[in-house]
């Protein structure tokens, strides 16, 4: 089991994205968080223990799960490569300043 304790904080609610739990989801291995906001939008794929009673829940959970749950997370993490994010990037550079640039506008 991955593990993401971070500390609950303003700072970590805010401003926090743990690339690591792609990496992790990469693996095949179950991941198990504490609640930063960025790592819940990836539930069902990653438990999320908002007290210390159940992250160790979700951490006893994942080490009982069945082989066919670790898929769903390589797909995820396929999904989310650099070079993925990086040609997202790019496509919604493509589609809003293109149009804008001189010389360009109408084609």
């Amino acid at each position: 089991v991955c593990l993401i304790p971070y500390s609950v904080a303003f700072s970590t609610n805010q401003y926090c994205f743990p690339f690591k739990m792609f990496d992790y989801l990469a693996s095949g291995r179950p991941v198990v968080s504490t609640p930063v906001p960025a790592v819940c939008d990836y539930v069902p794929w990653v438990r999320v223990g908002a007290t210390a009673d159940e992250f160790e829940e979700h951490i006893r959970a994942s080490l009982t799960e069945l082989p066919e749950q670790e898929e769903g997370r390589l797909d995820l993490a396929a999904r989310n490569t650099w070079d993925e994010r990086a040609n997202r990037v790019l496509s919604i550079l493509e589609e809003r300043v293109k149009p804008i640039l001189p010389g360009r506008s109408g084609q």
